[in-house]
């Protein structure tokens, strides 16, 4: 996959957005927590995806 030119440009700004509502909602917990919680999310996506090609 590939950005267009106009996503490109917007790349920073989002990237930039994205990190400082990480910083809010993830404040108080720990890398291990973090790493832990996204995890749990991966596996639910994956459960998620399963289902619905079943």
């Amino acid at each position: 996959m590939f950005l267009t030119e106009k996503a490109h440009s917007l790349k920073g700004e989002y990237d930039s957005v994205s990190n400082e509502m990480g910083s809010i909602y993830y404040k108080g917990f720990s890398e291990e927590e973090i790493a832990q919680f996204e995890e749990y999310l991966d596996r639910i996506r994956k459960n998620l995806e399963g289902w619905q090609e079943s």
